[in-house]
């Protein structure tokens, strides 16, 4: 990596144009893209240093146009530091999604929908059994997810309403009074 230039904007169609007209305007090739809080889209851009000045300008230009531009800078000659930070955190971010994959079912949300759709009524029940996660796994879901799993489930002991508005513990609690589990 010659240099490195970093493209950050205020959404994420913006940040799409950015790199668009980036890869357009000159010889570079995308790093990364990392979403940060708040709509915030930095893109990670690499190539000659000459080429990274020239697509940036370009990107900052053509990206004015649809959205805001945060900042824009280059980092010639990045030292060996800043490649591990790039590439730990890239890392970290996949070992993130592992992380998730290992909290849900074993069995895919499409092959659950079509299993379900393709069983009676009978074996239905019992699909619905093997998709129960234990206390352990609902407390390391987020809220979202309990709420999802909630509706899935299609509790009785909470309204929609309910769900929608309930805390983490709350939802454990009437999903696991649900399906029948001791606390």
């Amino acid at each position: 990596m010659n240099a490195l230039g970093m493209i950050e904007t205020y959404g994420y169609l913006a940040a799409v144009e950015a790199l668009d007209s980036a890869l357009k305007a000159a010889n570079v090739s995308l790093v990364d893209v990392v979403k940060v809080k708040g709509g915030l889209v930095t893109v990670l851009i690499e190539g000659d240093v000459g080429a990274v000045k020239a697509a940036t300008d370009a990107a900052k230009t053509a990206t004015k146009r649809v959205g805001t531009v945060v900042s824009v800078h280059v980092i010639p000659r990045p030292t060996e530091d800043v490649k591990s930070m790039l590439t730990s955190s890239t890392e970290y971010r996949e070992k993130e999604k592992q992380e998730i994959l290992e909290l849900t079912p074993e069995m895919p949300e499409a092959e659950q929908t079509k299993k379900i759709e393709d069983m009676s009524e009978e074996e239905n029940e019992t699909s619905k059994e093997e998709r129960i996660y234990t206390r352990e796994q609902m407390e390391k879901m987020t809220v979202a997810s309990l709420r999802t799993l909630a509706r899935e489930l299609k509790i009785t002991n909470m309204t929609s309403k309910e769900v929608r508005f309930a805390k983490k513990q709350q939802l454990i609690d009437a999903i696991t009074a649900f399906t029948g589990q001791e606390r």
